[in-house]
């Protein structure tokens, strides 16, 4: 059966960092439930936090019910391993932007072109996937 999971956020960045703050909520007129799926429940809690030594460390909670008749070792099993894939993607992402971003200020375009040629790729991918 599919499952279906309506969350509202919230975030906040103060002096220790950036927190993001995301749970279920029951219902929503923008977002009916859909007929045949499970609405699943889930909160989650990431911070980032800039360390002495210049590094972000990065802080993920999750809890999540999926409804249902799950088994709970599977769900969890699930959990953690999608949480690490999150994390890990993460920081792929964001050291790949920060590489050619790096690049892009010191004048050197994988594309040999115009800086914004790879904004539009990404941005394209992003919109048609």
């Amino acid at each position: 059966m599919p499952r279906d999971y309506l969350v509202r956020c919230t975030d906040r960045v103060d002096k220790a960092g950036h927190t993001a703050h995301c749970s279920s909520v029951e219902s929503d007129a923008r977002a009916p439930e859909r007929e045949g799926a499970v609405r699943g429940r889930s909160e989650t809690v990431w911070r980032f936090r800039e360390e002495k030594d210049g590094m972000t460390s990065i802080h993920l909670e999750t809890l999540v019910d999926p409804r249902g008749r799950l088994p709970a070792w599977l769900v969890d099993k699930a959990g953690k391993l999608a949480s690490v894939s999150v994390v890990r993607s993460l920081v792929r992402t964001t050291s790949s932007r920060l590489t050619k971003a790096n690049a892009a200020s010191a004048g050197i375009h994988a594309d040999g072109g115009s800086p914004w040629a790879s904004v539009r790729r990404y941005v394209g991918r992003l919109v048609w996937g």
